[in-house]
């Protein structure tokens, strides 16, 4: 493969766009699950990010009450 990318300057993501083409069909599911799993990975960062952007509300004098309980 190192003798490809040397004699064809593309970058990484047409690189990998290039192989997965390539990939047999009975290969192909088992290339999907890699590459959901990679997308999940980055999910959980995010859903915190709007769960903390959206805790705003419980922030109240009305429920100050509740603070110690």
């Amino acid at each position: 493969m190192a003798a490809f990318t040397k004699f064809t300057p593309m970058s990484k993501k047409e690189l990998a766009h290039l192989l997965v083409d390539k990939v047999p069909n009975n290969k192909v599911a088992e290339v999907l699950n890699f590459l959901m799993f990679i997308q999940r990975q980055k999910e959980p960062d995010e859903l915190l990010s709007v769960a903390e952007n959206n805790l705003d509300f419980w922030d109240n004098s009305e429920d100050e009450v509740w603070d110690n309980v």
